[in-house]
C-alpha cells in the first residue's frame, strides 16, 4: 500500500488558518478605531433576501402552528404578492413596500422569538436522554430494549410459571 503525502493538506489547513486569525485581526482592528461598532446591527439584507427569510420561517411556524397568520393579523396572499413583487425582475420596489418588508420581518422574527424559544444544547440533549432512556440499539428508529433488571424478574417468573404448565400436564408432583 502506497504511502499517502499529506504536505499538501496540511499547508492548505495553516493557510485557511492564517486566513481566518488575518480576517479576525482586521475586524477587531476596525472595531478599535470606531470603524465598526461591537453591537452593530445585522448586515443588511435586500429585499429580495428578506422575504425569502420571512417565507421560510413563516412556512416552519406554519407547521408547528396552524393560526401563525391569524396571530400575525397577515394575509398569505398579501406575502405571495410581495414574494412575486420582490422576485419579478426590472421593477423598482418603493420606500413603502420596503418598509412593509421590514416590517413583516420584524413582526415574524419576534414572533418566533417570544412563541417558539430556542432550545439549548443541553435542553435537547436532556430531551433525548429522557426519551431514549430505556434503548439501546436504533434500528431505524425502533429500538431493541435494554435488558433491564426487571425484564429478567418477568422472564424468570414466566418460566417458571411455564414449568409448573409442563410439570403438572405430565403428571408430576410439584418441585419441593
Amino acid at each position: 500500500m502506497a504511502k499517502t503525502n499529506y504536505n499538501k493538506v496540511e499547508s492548505a489547513i495553516e493557510k485557511g488558518l492564517h486566513d481566518l486569525k488575518v480576517d479576525s485581526l482586521l475586524k477587531e482592528a476596525d472595531r478599535a478605531q470606531g470603524k465598526g461598532k461591537k453591537g452593530e446591527e445585522k448586515e443588511k439584507h435586500t429585499p429580495k433576501q428578506m422575504m425569502t427569510i420571512i417565507e421560510q420561517e413563516l412556512k416552519w411556524m406554519y407547521k408547528q402552528d396552524k393560526s401563525i397568520y391569524k396571530i400575525l393579523k397577515l394575509k398569505r396572499k398579501k406575502v405571495e404578492d410581495l414574494i412575486k413583487l420582490v422576485n419579478t425582475p426590472d421593477v423598482k420596489i418603493k420606500n413603502k413596500e420596503l418598509k412593509e418588508i421590514e416590517e413583516l420581518r420584524q413582526a415574524v422574527d419576534s414572533l418566533k422569538k417570544n412563541k417558539f424559544p430556542s432550545k439549548t444544547d443541553k435542553e435537547c440533549l436532556v430531551k433525548e436522554i429522557d426519551r431514549h432512556i430505556y434503548k439501546r440499539h436504533n434500528v431505524s428508529e425502533e429500538w431493541l430494549p435494554l435488558d433491564t433488571h426487571a425484564d429478567w424478574d418477568r422472564y424468570d417468573s414466566q418460566v417458571d410459571k411455564d414449568t409448573e404448565d409442563e410439570e403438572n400436564k405430565q403428571g408430576l408432583p410439584p418441585p419441593i
